[in-house]
């Protein structure tokens, strides 16, 4: 299934995002980048990097509508995670900027872009996947009610007030 596979590679993204550069310093001594366990990342976010290919893998096994929604579930969150990862590394390089020389230059690196990249991915392809499987169950069938045919019908209690009784 297409749809799951988007996702698996939007929660590979975000495990690759953990050694790929966050931010990037640069002056006259040197280059220097630090990664997303270099700058702090937060739990929250492996998790969500590993919960996504897990349901990714599961949804692959088969159609899985609860394994889609948690692709799609998992990577809302991970969206989420990765706007607060940018408030906090945003954060971390204007302290940088202002405790560096000005001849040293602090950059978000392409990390957290990728990072935000695969939780897109696992979104669409989440919400993807939960769509075709909907679509492949079996609209339910009307099967209009009868009556067993052996049974009689039912004879209405007797009233008190009936004459001949």
């Amino acid at each position: 299934m297409t749809a799951a596979l988007i996702g698996l590679v939007g929660g590979g993204c975000r495990i690759a995002a953990l050694w790929l550069p966050w931010v990037t310093a640069e002056g006259p001594g040197g280059k220097y980048s630090a990664g997303g366990f270099d700058v702090g990342l937060s739990a929250l976010s492996i998790a969500f990097a590993g919960g996504i290919v897990l349901a990714s893998l599961m949804c692959l096994r088969g159609s899985n509508l609860q394994a889609a929604q948690w692709i799609l579930g998992l990577g809302i969150g991970a969206l989420l995670a990765s706007v607060v990862n940018f408030f906090n590394l945003n954060s971390l390089t204007n302290d940088l900027r202002s405790s560096l020389s000005a001849a040293v230059g602090v950059h978000v690196g392409v990390g957290i872009w990728v990072q935000a990249l695969g939780a897109l991915l696992a979104i669409i392809g989440g919400g993807w996947a939960a769509r075709l499987v909907k679509s492949m169950r079996p609209a339910p069938q009307a099967v209009p009610w009868a009556p067993p045919a052996s049974a009689e019908p039912p004879t209405p209690p007797p009233r008190p007030d009936e004459p001949g009784q």
